[in-house]
């Protein structure tokens, strides 16, 4: 009983919003059976009266529209008629309702008809309506008015079945106010003019607005009219004049709806209240007027709202319309319909945040604004019939609700899920507080757990069966769902759905659904788990338990069989109680019971990593029919990475010498973790000497459980590496986890060792055969571990002499090294590249010795080469003889080369040297060069030759400055004797013996002088060719080719003449001893040679003012710039 009171309460609820829902159609009349003789019918709403009349408002097409004012009273007359030729006198209720057209009802009058007779019989009455808010739009375009009020009056006779007729209505705008601009205001509310400043500010005087010059005759409604010139003037230029819409006052209260204007109440020294218009009240607003006139080009009469201080060019505070954007009539009382709508100007300001707020919310000043500049004015504008439309802001509101119910209710088994989906509109003008409530009405449902959810767009955090909706703007729709879940197990049964919308202010019901909820017979089963879908993590072969719940949802007793399968092969799962006990199958359950139980999971025990899933099904063998509801639970395990290794050596430990043989040992690692992974080495020495290394510093990606990788751990057994014991441990880290590892240590014993080396030496230059002996030192180290000596010998190539500086060496400790030296020297006509090599035997240990070696280039490498010269034959002295060679740079970059001379057996005849410009000089690659050799023989010589034809040799050298090369041209001179040899006799031949003799001792004295000069030349630096007399005797030799430009001092034979000399011949001995007695001057230092100048771009690259001072000129002529 207390469900079905309760239901109809809720129903009577819902028919009364119906009927306020504009429902036409009424109970009692649709069941009425009075016919055609009790057809009441509402015949005509009429608004005003001949002595209050409403305004009328013409239409584009000329028809008139009345309206009336809020706040103004206007008088609603109701005509109900009765059709029909009955004369028998009846009596029906009538109801007239004021009904927003958002959907509610604001205000209701009801009275009953007199006695009416069929046909004839007619009644009005009259009700009194004072509209509190406005309603009412001008389409400012096209100055069409519409919306409005709805007036709907409605007859209500039982008996009528006619019902078409029986609801009349009539929409009647409602605007804001209205004046008739027949002056300035009093204490009612007018226009106030007043002169203000286009950059802001207070009134500053009354200003150029007047109704001067006007009346009935010439205005469009009332008496006057506004203008803003004096009759017969121009309007005044540079002028910010307002009509201020306002009041005066006697104390400075405004009232609520308006504020004082001090400036303008100092100009008419009587308190001026300025009429506010709040922007949050109302949702849109339209400003009327009637005008005609012109005004020129910069200057503008605009209806205008603002907020102080009013700057002109500040649209936030100066919102005006030019009534010119109207093109009003330039002719005299050609009044045109003029309309603005404030909002749209307002939207189209670019900085504002929101434009959609209407006027911004804020309060705004309003009235008619004159501007003009300082050019030209003419009469101006005239303005009457002020009217302002708009809509109010209201607090009431109305739903509209579209749901997706079946017209025939709801239908399902035990425990299914219904949803009801609801799109609910807010029709008001304010955020809407709306409360969703819904129930069924079997309470059992409801009780102990609830089986009703909402969740709602608006307040996602609430889901219970009693949500409010925050934030509902106006005319939002937002989405509602509600959920019922039938109980499990529930009997088949029809239940009631209610879902209700309330005003959360006031509790009023906005809105009611009842639906028609059925449950049928069926076998259903439920399988649910309180895990996440990631049940458990289980390591390979590890079991975990999984709780579950086993119900039967249906409406029938049930037998069930529960089954895992796994994603996986290898894995297991079986049904336990709570004690761990497997539980017998099938499972008897009544309808609505259930059982807690578990799935014990082991797990494969070479399971990999990544995700295993299970489906837990269960089937009804005794159930008749299809098993319905959630038969199958779904869960996943997760393997985790198992990380796991063993790292094993073949040996672990070794013995043996610092000789520098290394000896490696393998090292085994396996994975024995489920995936693939790697794994990095770090090497441990317990002394940095020990110099062991990893030849692997990372694994390769390995196989799970059994891949495997080898490294090699080398000890290079370093050369004197004391002996002891020492250690080396290598650690096995996984690269994705640093956390798992393992280590080996490899123990190793050093012993006593002997070991030695002979570093290899580099011979940097090319030697020329012949030359004096010269020495290098070779480097014996004793890399063993203990004090050594040890015995030096030479391994000597042929051609070349060495001598070993000492053939035991003192003791060397450890490390350290002692340099032996070795001469050496090359024999005559050696080339090429000799081998030399320097033995070091231990004596400690005599089995162990070691061999430097020196690699020396002698003679032509071929990067130089002097092809072959002509022999020069010479039959005349006191005459330079010249010859030339020719020198290639065969090498890949240019070189520098220093010629050299050995004058060999020709220096007993003549004297031979080297052009002082061609001693030094540098090719480039390929190029060639000319080299002079200058020959001076004395006629004596050629006259004194023991045979006709004497041949001679001498050896020229080019050797480089730039890399290890010399190459050398033998030189061939034959000599022809100038006098014949005399053979007659013994008496010749003895005379010829003894001037032999004179001769060799004049020789002997003139060589022992020379020699004395020769030391006295290289003692004071004299230069060759500063003493004359000595320019002819020697010929250049190794330290002439390396200071090019100074000339070396002859080089004086240290051995006799040879045997064979020819004897001088007997005529030229005599000047013999005259030049052997011959005074010799003292020798003076020759002055050096003066630099050349060092060129205008500074000293070449590299060079030092020494190098210029020496070799300078040599640079110079090399470069085409002597």
């Amino acid at each position: 009983m207390t469900s079905m009171s309760h239901r109809r309460a809720f129903l009577l609820v819902g028919l009364l919003l119906l009927n306020s829902l504009a429902l036409v159609v009424t109970a009692q009349g649709a069941q009425g059976r009075g016919g055609s003789k009790d057809d009441f019918l509402v015949n005509t709403i009429s608004v005003g009266n001949v002595s209050s009349p409403t305004s009328m408002w013409i239409q584009p097409d000329g028809a008139t529209m009345p309206y009336v004012f809020m706040d103004e009273s206007v008088e609603i007359s109701i005509e109900v008629r009765r059709l029909g030729n009955a004369q028998l006198g009846k009596s029906a209720p009538v109801t007239l309702e004021v009904v927003h057209p958002i959907g509610y009802v604001m205000q209701t009058w009801s009275w009953n008809t007199s006695e009416l007779i069929g046909s004839i019989g007619s009644d009005t009455n009259s009700v009194v309506w004072t509209p509190d808010v406005a309603h009412s739009i001008l389409n400012t375009s096209t100055n069409e008015l519409h919306g409005g009020l709805i007036l709907r009056a409605s007859v209500d006779y039982p008996q009528d079945d006619r019902n078409e007729n029986d609801v009349k209505e009539q929409a009647v705008p409602v605007a804001i106010q209205s004046d008739s601009m027949d002056g300035i205001a009093g204490t009612s509310l007018g226009f106030i003019p007043g002169r203000y400043q286009a950059s802001g500010g207070g009134a500053v005087g009354a200003g150029s607005w007047t109704t001067a010059g006007t009346d009935e005759n010439n205005s469009d409604v009332g008496s006057k009219h506004w203008r803003h010139s004096q009759p017969g003037s121009n309007y005044p230029s540079s002028a910010y004049d307002r009509l201020v819409r306002g009041f005066f006052t006697t104390t400075q209260d405004c009232g609520p709806g308006a504020a004082i204007d001090g400036e303008l109440s100092y100009v008419y020294q009587i308190y001026a209240c300025r009429d506010a218009f709040y922007a949050n009240n109302f949702i849109s607003t339209q400003f009327h007027v009637r005008a005609w006139g012109a005004t020129n080009n910069g200057d503008a009469v605009s209806i205008e709202m603002w907020r102080p201080p009013g700057q002109y060019n500040d649209p936030m505070q100066s919102l005006h319309w030019n009534l010119s954007k109207g093109a009003p009539a330039s002719g005299s009382g050609d009044w045109t319909n003029l309309s603005w709508d404030p909002q749209v100007d307002w939207a189209q300001i670019p900085t504002l945040s929101n434009p959609d707020i209407f006027l911004g919310g804020n309060t705004w000043y309003y009235g008619l604004l004159f501007y003009s500049d300082s050019s030209g004015a003419s009469e101006g504008m005239h303005v009457d019939d002020f009217i302002q439309f708009g809509i109010s802001k209201v607090d009431e509101f109305t739903l509209d609700v579209d749901c997706n119910n079946p017209e025939s209710g709801f239908a399902s088994p035990p425990n299914g899920l219904l949803v009801l989906k609801c799109d609910v509109t807010n029709n008001g003008y304010k955020p809407a507080p709306v409360r969703v409530f819904t129930e069924v009405s079997n309470a059992s449902w409801m009780s102990p757990y609830l089986q009703i959810r909402i969740d709602a767009d608006l307040n996602p955090n609430d889901h219970d069966n009693n949500v409010i909706l925050q934030n509902f703007d106006a005319g939002m729709t937002t989405s509602v769902w509600l959920n019922l879940s039938i109980p499990p197990g529930a009997d088949v049964q029809q239940q009631d759905w209610n879902v209700t919308f309330y005003d959360h202010t006031n509790g009023e019901m906005k809105g009611m659904l009842t639906i028609p909820v059925g449950v049928t017979e069926q076998h259903s089963v439920q399988l649910d788990s309180n895990t996440a879908l990631l049940a458990d993590t289980l390591l390979p072969g590890e079991s975990g338990l999984i709780p579950f719940r086993l119900q039967n949802t249906g409406n029938r007793d049930a037998n069930y069989r529960l089954s895992a399968v796994f994603s996986e092969s290898d894995w297991t799962g079986l049904v336990v109680n709570d004690t761990g006990a497997i539980v017998p199958l099938p499972i008897n359950l009544n309808k609505g019971e259930s059982m807690d139980l578990h799935l014990n999971v082991t797990a494969y025990e070479l399971a990999t990593p990544g995700t295993v899933s299970f489906n837990l099904r269960a089937t009804c063998p005794t159930c008749s029919g299809a098993l319905f509801g959630t038969d199958v639970l779904v869960r996943n395990v997760e393997i985790p990475v198992l990380r796991s290794l063993t790292f094993t050596s073949e040996e672990d430990q070794i013995s043996g010498a610092a000789n520098g043989q290394a000896r490696v040992i393998p090292l085994t690692l396996i994975n024995t973790g489920n995936a693939e992974e790697q794994y990095t080495f770090e090497l441990q020495q317990s002394n940095w000497r020990l110099q062991a290394e990893l030849l692997t510093e990372q694994t390769p990606l390995l196989d799970p459980w059994d891949g495997e990788a080898s490294v090699a751990l080398k000890f290079n057994m370093p050369l004197g590496l004391e002996p002891g014991f020492y250690t080396a441990t290598v650690v096995a880290r996984n690269v994705d986890d640093n956390t798992v590892g393992q280590s080996l240590q490899i123990a190793v014993e050093i012993l006593d060792t002997a070991a030695v080396t002979v570093l290899d030496e580099d011979a940097d230059q090319s030697y020329i055969p012949g030359d004096p002996a010269q020495s290098m030192e070779f480097e014996i180290r004793n890399d063993g571990n203990k004090a050594d000596r040890f015995d030096v010998s030479l391994v000597v190539p042929e051609g070349m002499v060495a001598e070993v500086g000492w053939e035991v060496s003192p003791w060397i400790a450890p490390g350290a090294s002692e340099n032996v030296s070795v001469s050496f020297s090359f024999l005559p006509g050696t080339e090429g590249q000799l081998q030399l090599g320097v033995t070091a035997t231990s004596q400690n240990d005599p089995s162990i010795s070691a061999t430097g070696n020196a690699l020396y280039r002698v003679g032509s490498q071929n990067w130089l080469r002097i092809p072959s010269v002509i022999p020069l034959e010479i039959d005349t002295a006191d005459a330079d003889h010249m010859m030339e060679l020719t020198v290639r740079n065969q090498y890949t970059t240019a070189q520098a080369v220093a010629m050299e001379l050995d004058a060999g057996e020709a220096g007993s005849y003549m004297q031979v040297r080297i052009n002082s410009q061609d001693r030094n000089f540098v090719l480039q690659v390929g190029e060639e060069r000319k080299v002079t050799v200058e020959l001076i023989i004395s006629e004596t010589t050629l006259d004194n030759l023991d045979e006709d034809r004497k041949t001679v040799n001498f050896t020229v050298w080019a050797r480089s400055e730039t890399v290890s090369d010399a190459a050398d041209a033998q030189m061939t001179v034959t000599m022809v004797r100038t006098a014949p040899v005399d053979t007659t006799g013994d008496e010749a031949e003895g005379s010829g013996s003894a001037v032999r003799n004179v001769i060799m001792i004049l020789l002997t004295a003139g060589v022992v002088v020379i020699g004395a000069l020769a030391v006295m030349r290289i003692i004071g630096g004299i230069e060759e060719d500063a003493i004359d007399d000595w320019a002819d005797d020697g010929y250049e030799d190794s330290l002439q080719a390396t200071y090019a430009g100074v000339k070396a001092a002859p080089v004086i034979p240290t051995e006799a003449p040879p045997a064979g000399a020819p004897p001088a011949a007997p005529a030229p001995a005599a000047p013999a001893p005259a030049a052997a007695e011959a005074p010799v001057p003292a020798p003076v230092p020759a002055p050096a040679p003066a630099a050349p100048p060092v060129p205008a771009e500074g000293l070449p690259e590299g060079w030092s003012m020494e190098q210029w001072q020496t070799y300078g000129q040599m640079w110079l002529e090399q470069n085409g710039r002597a």
